[in-house]
């Protein structure tokens, strides 16, 4: 399990693929309307790597076959469940240029399910010749975000496609032979025993292709039996992250820090990086799959040589940024690079607005402290808010606005703050809802599986090409959205009138933890918060920010952190969720290197949280 640990992140990080979904919506929509509601790359935000970044190396060859083999003759069903689409994380870094100490701060939070036991604890590893603080997963024999006394490290999903579906053609039901190139090539048998407690052990054939295993087959009772899919994934290949968790605990440099990322293939993450000497960094770090245009988008004739991956992008080929200009490197699950960048690149689910906010505050600021890197992390702000408010706004006639005047003007008030006392923001995610739901209400209706276009895309149709959306047929784009706006206001005076107060965010958004068992009795339940999923402080329910670390390299590296839980597992325990009512509370524990390298003395807190 501990060798195996990245593997079940990369399953958690890279397993949303929607090529099914994409493949019925090209086959329904054609070619144009797929790329309007479902663009691969827009020019939405920032790039990981800041624009314009030259990237100094000849890039390989990638051939683009003549017919891109995507499979469109058939209904595709979809099954297989997925990690939660939310999972991602905010990193940053800023320089000594811009820090109020003239050395460099960094800062890390992971959003994932808020389990308890909490996924994260607390550890200082201590040698004679080396030591190093941060935080890890139970069983995983490193520490996965951390500092040294001379470097520091964090990461965040870098979201890209390296999960491919392949549609199979067997030669008959035993599938021992398919169909590849003309020829009937052996499929691999492999049997897994798979024992259950009290019954016989269960025994399950896996057949396996050149691409991988096939997942989809007639297990599932699919109507269509042509739909037998293997499935291409970098997670199945051989790979040694630890090695390079390892070498970041020793790492001294920039040069160590480099070396270290040779042996991270999965899952992909933005690597951020500040050194005591003052670099700071940003390498997108991974394995990733050379593919043409929108290739691995869409189910492929797995029969055809050309819809094959054409090897890997050379590792020195990947997107990076060493000292940048703007004196900052930041990351919050953004399209990763601009249009110069030589290789396709694509994900479902890039994100618009956290990396949006960080980045304007990062440029507009400066003399920046540890107090001014916990606020950003605790920021409600919605750049998606602040965005989509004014369009849906200018949709209201006379009528409505006159009828409704206390709502209006409440939100030609509002600051965009998820705020726990924000009226305001309850009745802008009502809107919203409503909005999205009524503009997609042909996906929403429709019995075949198709994706939803995002929040961002969505918003540019409603400006620039409303005749591009699904709407319900004889209602326009304007009544749609003033309906939904009436109906946003039906529900919270009816909230309103039912509880006798009115409505506020922390009325509505309470977080609960999640056991691992699903009793609820193990995980706290039910305390409120400030955020959004589309702000920094990216907490929606039971998910969201699972740490926050901050580490500045003023005076010695000094770490700051706080998650929802404890470092014990026991629910006995008062280490079980000590922490909690400092997470809650917006608060960190202080963590501290204590003496040289050479010393071997226990470092403890130097501050606790006492409930």
């Amino acid at each position: 399990k501990s060798a195996l640990f990245l593997k079940y992140m990369t399953e958690m990080l890279t397993g949303y693929d929607i090529d099914l979904e994409n493949t019925n919506a090209l086959r329904l929509f054609g070619e144009d309307k797929f790329q309007l509601l479902y663009p691969s790359a827009t020019t939405r935000a920032d790039p990981v790597i800041p624009a314009q970044t030259p990237w100094g190396f000849a890039p390989v060859d990638v051939t683009t076959p003549e017919n891109k083999g995507f499979m469109l003759n058939d209904t595709l069903e979809v099954h297989h469940s997925r990690p939660h689409p939310d999972n991602g994380s905010n990193n940053w870094v800023v320089s000594g240029q811009k820090t109020a100490s003239g050395k460099p701060m960094m800062a890390n939070d992971m959003h994932l399910t808020l389990y308890a036991p909490s996924i994260w604890y607390i550890i200082h590893l201590n040698t004679p010749k080396w030591q190093v603080i941060g935080n890890s997963l139970p069983g995983a024999p490193a520490i996965i975000n951390g500092y040294n006394q001379h470097i520091s490290w964090a990461m965040t999903n870098a979201s890209r496609d390296t999960k491919d579906w392949y549609a199979i053609t067997f030669k008959d039901e035993s599938m021992h032979h398919y169909l590849f190139e003309d020829e009937w090539i052996a499929s691999e048998q492999r049997v897994e025993a798979i024992a259950i407690r009290g019954e016989d052990t269960f025994y399950d054939t896996v057949f396996y292709t050149h691409h991988g295993p096939v997942v989809y087959d007639g297990s599932f009772d699919l109507d269509n039996p042509r739909q037998k899919m293997a499935l291409k994934w970098t997670l199945h290949e051989p790979s040694n992250e630890l090695k390079s968790f390892v070498q970041l605990a020793r790492a001294k440099d920039y040069e160590d820090f480099t070396s270290a990322l040779a042996y991270f293939d999965a899952p992909p993450q933005n690597m951020a990086f500040a050194a005591a000497d003052g670099d700071i960094a940003m390498i997108i770090a991974g394995k990733f799959p050379l593919k043409y245009q929108n290739q691995g988008r869409f189910v492929m004739d797995g029969s055809r040589e050309a819809t094959d991956w054409q090897g890997y992008i050379p590792k020195a080929h990947h997107a990076k940024t060493y000292n940048p200009e703007r004196h900052f490197v930041s990351s919050a699950n953004q399209h990763p690079v601009d249009s110069t960048y030589p290789y396709f690149i694509y994900d479902a689910k890039y994100e618009s607005s956290r990396n949006t906010r960080i980045n304007y505050l990062l440029t507009n600021g400066n003399n920046f402290t540890v107090e001014d890197m916990q606020s950003f992390q605790l920021d409600d702000y919605s750049v998606e808010a602040a965005t989509a408010l004014p369009v849906l706004m200018s949709f209201l006639n006379e009528e409505v606005s006159n009828e409704h005047d206390d709502l209006v003007v409440l939100l030609h008030n509002w600051d965009f703050r998820f705020s726990m006392n924000a009226r305001a923001a309850v009745l802008y995610d009502f809107w919203w809802t409503n909005v999205f739901k009524a503009v997609w209400y042909e996906i929403y209706d429709n019995k075949v599986k198709l994706p939803f276009p995002d929040n961002y895309t969505t918003l540019e149709l409603i400006s620039k090409d409303p005749d591009a959306l699904l709407l319900l047929n004889g209602i326009s784009l304007t009544e749609s959205i003033v309906q939904a706006f009436e109906s946003s206001a039906r529900e919270l005076k009816e909230w309103e009138d039912k509880n006798q107060r009115e409505i506020s965010w922390e009325s509505l958004k309470t977080a609960n933890l999640v056991h691992l068992s699903q009793v609820e009795a193990l995980a706290p339940q039910g305390f409120n918060y400030n955020g959004h999923g589309s702000a920094l402080n990216a907490i929606k329910g039971s998910h969201g920010p699972s740490q926050r670390l901050i580490v500045d390299f003023d005076k010695g590296p000094t770490g700051y952190i706080t998650f929802p839980g404890g470092n014990s597992g026991n629910p006995g325990s008062y280490y079980y969720d000590n922490l909690l009512p400092a997470y809650i509370a917006g608060q960190y524990v202080k963590l501290q290197l204590e003496g040289d390298a050479q010393s071997i003395k226990p470092a403890a807190f130097s501050q606790t949280y006492q409930p």
